[in-house]
C-alpha cells in the first residue's frame, strides 16, 4: 500500500485543513475533541505563516488560509491577537507581488480553486464576509436584509 506523504505545518496548506468542513457543523463544547485538537493546530499553523505564503490561491494559497480564519471567527472561535492583521497581510502581499497562482510555475489561469477567480473570490470575502459564502464550505448564498 503506498503511503501518503505527510504535510508539516507552515508549508503551504495549514495542519488539520482537510477536515476544515468540521467548522460548519460545531466548534463548541459539543463538538468532538479530536476534531477540535485538530482545527487548533491549524489555526495556530495559519496564524503563524500560513498567510506569508506566495501563492494566493484558494486551495492552498493566502485566500484560503485567510477563509479559515474567517470561518473560525464566524463561529466564535477565539484566535491569537496577530489573526487581526491576517485580512490586511493577504492583501498587501496581493498589491506587492501581484496575484500569485497556485498552479506549477505559478502560470496564471482561471479556475477557482487555485487561479484568478479564487483570488478574486477571496478579495470578496474579506471585503464582505457577512454577504459572501465561503466557497470551501460549499456555504449556500447568505441572505442580505436591508
Amino acid at each position: 500500500m503506498p503511503r501518503r506523504a505527510r504535510h508539516r505545518p507552515g508549508q503551504g496548506r495549514p495542519a488539520g485543513s482537510p477536515r476544515l468542513p468540521g467548522l460548519r457543523s460545531g466548534t463548541g463544547p459539543q463538538a468532538d475533541a479530536g476534531l477540535r485538537a485538530d482545527l487548533d493546530l491549524a489555526l495556530a499553523a495559519t496564524v503563524r505563516g500560513g498567510l506569508s505564503l506566495r501563492g494566493h490561491s484558494l486551495c492552498h494559497g493566502v485566500f484560503g488560509n485567510a477563509d479559515l480564519l474567517l470561518l473560525s471567527e464566524e463561529r466564535g472561535v477565539r484566535l491569537a491577537p496577530e489573526a487581526g492583521s491576517a485580512p490586511g497581510r493577504a492583501v498587501d502581499s496581493l498589491d506587492r507581488d501581484g496575484p500569485v497562482c497556485g498552479t506549477p510555475g505559478e502560470i496564471e489561469t482561471p479556475s477557482l480553486m487555485t487561479g484568478l477567480a479564487g483570488i478574486g473570490y477571496g478579495l470578496l470575502r474579506l471585503a464582505s464576509p457577512g454577504t459572501v459564502p465561503s466557497v470551501l464550505l460549499f456555504e449556500p448564498p447568505k441572505r442580505v436584509t436591508a
